[in-house]
Formats: structure tokens, sequence, C-alpha cells
């Protein structure tokens, strides 16, 4: 949901704001958060941009084509069950590269890593640094990605 900007903080819109929790057997889970004073919490400025390229990575490729957005999602699901391996990262690399080219606040992505976790054996950290449009400075977003399917 982008928004025109009142302020310079809004010039990246707003929206509600999405928790996500992920326990340490993988499981994730997703739901609106609340402020401390029971509204619907709201993200701005860069961090609306940060928690779209979350959704989305997390959002199937061709999900909401009904809803007129073919283009919207990523196939990262596509290798689930891989092997952690430096061939595998190089395909996460691809995917997240085909999957931002189509936010509009992106101006330039400027480099894509992913790289096997300290943490855990079957998670990969995906590095995103890009240039948002109007922005003078880079902005790094990291996102974790699991190897192994949870149910």
């Amino acid at each position: 949901m982008i928004n025109m900007p009142d302020s310079k903080d809004d010039r990246f819109g707003k929206d509600l704001k999405i928790k996500c929790t992920v326990d340490k057997d993988g499981f994730s889970e997703s739901d609106l958060e609340l402020s401390r004073t029971g509204d619907l919490a709201v993200v701005q400025g860069e961090e609306t941009v940060v928690q779209a390229i979350r959704n989305r990575l997390t959002t199937r490729h061709g999900e909401l084509t009904e809803l007129g957005h073919p283009e919207y999602g990523s196939l990262l699901e596509t290798v689930i069950g891989e092997p952690n391996t430096e061939d595998t990262h190089r395909i996460i690399e691809a995917l997240v590269r085909d999957s931002l080219q189509y936010e509009p606040r992106i101006e330039n992505i400027i480099e894509i890593t992913a790289v096997a976790s300290m943490q855990r054996h079957d998670m990969v950290e995906i590095n995103v640094m890009l240039k948002l449009r109007g922005e003078p400075e880079a902005l790094k977003v990291v996102y974790p990605m699991y190897l192994e399917e949870t149910l």
C-alpha cells in the first residue's frame, strides 16, 4: 500500500505492520502487530520497503495474478529441499534479483549474496544491498531462508 507522502518519512508509503516470528524449529508465523495502545501498528519510511521485500520474497510468484499482480512474488520455494551449497546460493541470488526487479521503490539492486547461516545448517542468510529511489544511502536488508520444509 503506497500513499502520497506527507513528509520526508512518508515518501515510501505507510502500511500495516506485520509481525513475523520463527521458532527454533523453523516454523514461521505472520500476523498484524498491535501498537501499545491496542491499535493496529503501522510501518513507514524505509521500514515499509523492508517489509515489502520480505512480503514479496515469501509470496509464491503468480499467487496474486487474479488480483492483477502477475509479477508479484518469488520462486524461492523451488529451492526448498536443496542442499545448503554454493550452487544453491547462486540460484537463490538469481531468484531474489528476479523478484525484486518489480519493486517500484528500488532504484538499483547493488548486491545480493546468499550464505550459509552459522546458526542453522538448513538456513541461508540472504543479504540485499540496494538503493531506494531518492535516497543517497544504500539500504541493507537481511532475510533468512530455510531450505528444509516446515509444516
